[in-house]
């Protein structure tokens, strides 16, 4: 179990500029948290969310319910999900609903959604150690770039292209898409422990899918 306050090692916080709205969430809101924990619960199993690493996001109304800056997914509470109602990536700036920030890889999030309309979530969190990964068993981006950075978002984007395989950011973790945020996170664990030459059916089996 984590830590609330522990944070990352080079994690700094966000890098664009977000504003508050108002602390009142939209209407049906609520419903999504399940949606979230599972998830959350789900990969925590396989230590791929260690202190505050990790987010995740799905398609709400006409914007983005995503986990705010910050949040330990292992020990998820219903604050840490937020609301993004606009998000301008020319100005580095996001409106946002509710009583925490919105990720740190919020633009992340808005582009891979913006880029692949089949897509209902995204789901991203941290991998075994670069070293310990078979070359060529999974797509990666070609370079590394700073975590939140609207250049890590566009080249994730361009990686990912129209598969529904997961990819690595290099240096980085794994993003993955999904119909829900379930399926994204089954798709990165069965990446994850075919990986590691690790049996999987029985994990991917016995995970609800919500």
């Amino acid at each position: 179990m984590g830590n609330a306050e522990e944070l990352m090692p080079g994690y700094t916080g966000v890098k664009f500029v977000s504003i508050q709205l108002n602390e009142d969430l939209p209407k049906g809101f609520a419903a999504l948290f399940p949606l979230f924990k599972a998830c959350a619960d789900f990969v925590a199993e396989h230590d791929m969310v260690p202190q505050n690493a990790g987010n995740f996001s799905m398609r709400f109304a006409d914007g983005i319910a995503i986990t705010a800056a910050g949040a330990n997914l292992d020990m998820l509470e219903e604050k840490d999900i937020i609301y993004i109602a606009h998000c301008s990536v020319s100005e580095m700036k996001l409106k946002f609903i509710g009583t925490r920030n919105p990720s740190s890889e919020s633009l992340l999030h808005y582009l891979i959604l913006q880029c692949r309309p089949d897509a209902n979530a995204v789901v991203h969190v941290h991998n075994i150690p670069a070293s310990d990964i078979p070359v060529g068993k999974i797509r990666e981006t070609e370079k590394e770039e700073p975590y939140g950075s609207l250049k890590l978002a566009q080249i994730t984007c361009d990686t990912l292209g129209t598969s529904d395989e997961p990819i690595l950011m290099k240096h980085h973790g794994y993003v993955a898409v999904g119909s829900s945020l379930m399926e994204a996170a089954k798709r990165i664990i069965s990446t994850h422990l075919e990986l590691l030459n690790k049996p999987k059916k029985e994990i991917i089996r016995d995970a609800k899918t919500l």
